[in-house]
């Protein structure tokens, strides 16, 4: 495994962990699909969280935020949409996009980051 995927998979494993300790529980990682993957889903009460992890060492908070392009939003939505058709659980009534960043030891979570983009009649 290369630098950059050990990197990006410490800093998953960094998440999972800070949001296990907010109480959330962990459904699934790497989760892929035929459109692209995410990375954490999970279950925060009555939400269910669909996070995309940034690890950056040099870039900015800011950059790292940008890199999540409508282009790749797009991609996690249809991948959401995918996962969602599914999954079953009656206590889930809601569910959101959040971004988690991981720069120098820090963690920065930002809880719904980004709308759903509209990817047509998705279930058709």
């Amino acid at each position: 495994m290369n630098t950059k995927k050990q990197l990006g998979k410490l800093g998953e494993g960094c998440c999972v962990q800070y949001l296990v300790g907010l109480g959330y529980e962990i459904l699934q990682q790497n989760f892929y699909s035929p459109y692209g993957e995410i990375d954490i889903i999970a279950k925060d009460g009555h939400n269910l969280v669909f996070v995309e992890v940034k690890t950056r060492t040099k870039e900015s908070i800011d950059g790292a935020k940008y890199s999540i392009t409508y282009s790749k939003q797009k991609k996690i939505t249809k991948t959401a949409m995918y996962f969602l058709k599914d999954f079953i659980d009656e206590d889930v009534l809601e569910y959101r996009f959040d971004v988690m960043i991981v720069k120098s030891g820090t963690i920065h979570h930002f809880a719904n980051a980004f709308l759903p983009v509209e990817v047509g009649d998705f279930f058709a």
